[in-house]
């Protein structure tokens, strides 16, 4: 059974006006994300605009896991939680700098 980790994005890791672009970003990166472990994880990105929500939250079927579930969940999976969401963060920056090449480059189209 697959575990479901949503990643909610902070608008600001988008630059300083992140926030007109974070729910395009989000679709862009679900994409990304949706190659990282696809028979073990269904990811979820989403905008992070209500700073109550952690930014990332761990499910099985539909329910809440605490952290301590979450991680030993991901133990049965064979990965430790700690390196898990190392790896989350380092796929969530390649995905910003994939982001924004891609504007650099739809720009550059544009004014050309």
């Amino acid at each position: 059974m697959k575990i479901t980790v949503i990643c909610r994005v902070e608008p600001g890791c988008l630059g300083p006006h992140g926030a007109d672009h974070v729910e395009d970003f989000c679709h862009f990166a679900q994409k990304e994300f949706d190659l990282v472990d696809p028979t073990k994880v269904d990811w979820q990105i989403e905008p992070r605009f209500d700073k109550t929500l952690s930014e990332i939250q761990y499910k099985l079927k539909n329910r809440n896991l605490s952290p301590k579930q979450a991680g030993l969940y991901l133990d049965a999976l064979g990965k430790e939680q700690d390196a898990f969401e190392e790896t989350l963060f380092k796929q969530l920056a390649e995905s910003v700098s994939h982001y924004m090449a891609k504007g650099q480059a739809l720009n550059r189209k544009i004014a050309g």
